[in-house]
């Protein structure tokens, strides 16, 4: 499967299941686009404590969503993944079981950190938004 391919099924899914952003991702897609595409980048949105304590997931972006201790939202969020992540990459969120990955790309400022085309007809010149990486 290319990466128009993966894409194309993360958007209908992610429609499907209405979702506020641009499509789900299985692990296994998630995998093909970071084998085949050098314009995706997988976002960890853990605390800094998992990645210390469980792991870090090898070529991720590191971006904490909620700040340890405490889980307080981090303020600097959009900052950070702006810093991070190239516009117009595909984006792709990770988390623990699912929630705070879906929570980052259903962010306004996850979404607006790539350039989707306006024009449905025009070839996009930012392949997809904002993707959440799901295990089921």
């Amino acid at each position: 499967m290319n990466t128009d391919d993966i894409l194309k099924t993360a958007k209908e899914r992610g429609k499907q299941m209405g979702l506020p952003y641009a499509g789900a991702l299985t692990p296994a897609e998630a995998h093909a686009l970071m084998q085949h595409d050098a314009n995706a980048k997988l976002v960890d949105v853990r605390s800094r404590a998992e990645w210390d304590w469980v792991g870090r997931v090898p070529n991720a972006v590191e971006v904490e969503l909620l700040a340890w201790p405490g889980s307080r939202p981090n303020a600097a969020f959009a900052q950070e993944l702006a810093q991070k992540v190239p516009k117009d990459a595909i984006v792709m969120f990770l988390c623990r079981s699912g929630g705070r990955s879906h929570n980052a790309a259903a962010l306004p400022a996850a979404r607006a950190s790539t350039r989707p085309s306006s024009r449905p007809r025009e070839k996009p010149r930012g392949r997809a938004a904002a993707a959440a990486v799901h295990s089921g």
